[in-house]
């Protein structure tokens, strides 16, 4: 293991946030490979015991914890929940489709980590929610309508298409969402 997950739990009380997010995404990582059980279920340990955290935080915020102040050199400062949770597309994200769209998954089915003020959390709704798959899918569904006529952004484009496509595999039926468009349109490029 590139990490001591024994070690992450026990410095979980008094991590930084943007230290617990990058743990988070190496478990998850950790979950989708090939590995013993005993890794796997220590992994999944590590994530309960993170949202365990995470709901302690929410009730007691600690200083620092939301992503305005967490450290530059931090991949950058995350905008949104997911990107707290290292959700990344394009040429800058080194994320493989499996772990991207694991996150998301995970986005819509877990608590979110209290990475910003519990009003704007709020929006986003309790986890399996419809509130929760909405707030997700107007987050892609923006970033695609915002960048989808710049040459620079196709990849990000195509995946965050991909991605949508991915969800509506799993949470298609849902009574009340609106899917956004997934398929590719023609455009003129700008930029």
């Amino acid at each position: 293991m590139a990490f001591s997950i024994r070690g992450v739990i026990e410095a979980l009380p008094v991590m930084p946030l943007h230290s617990m997010a990058g743990s988070w995404l190496r478990a998850v990582e950790l979950l989708l490979s090939t590995q013993t059980p005993d890794e796997r279920a220590a992994a999944e340990l590590m994530i309960r015991l993170m949202h365990e955290e995470w709901d302690r935080r929410r009730a007691a915020p600690r200083e620092g914890d939301l992503a305005e102040h967490w450290p530059v050199e931090a991949k950058d400062r995350p905008g949104s929940p997911m990107s707290a949770h290292g959700y990344h597309v394009g040429r800058r994200s080194d994320l493989p489709t499996v772990t991207r769209h694991d996150i998301l998954r995970r986005c819509v089915e877990e608590p979110l980590m209290p990475a910003f003020p519990p009003e704007a959390l709020a929006e986003w709704g309790a986890p399996h929610s419809v509130m929760r798959l909405k707030a997700v899918l107007d987050l892609i569904d923006n970033q695609i309508r915002s960048n989808f006529t710049q040459a620079d952004k196709q990849t990000a484009v195509r995946e965050w298409r991909a991605d949508l496509r991915f969800l509506h595999g799993l949470y298609g039926d849902r009574a009340g969402v609106r899917w956004p468009a997934m398929e590719d349109r023609q455009v003129r490029f700008v930029g």
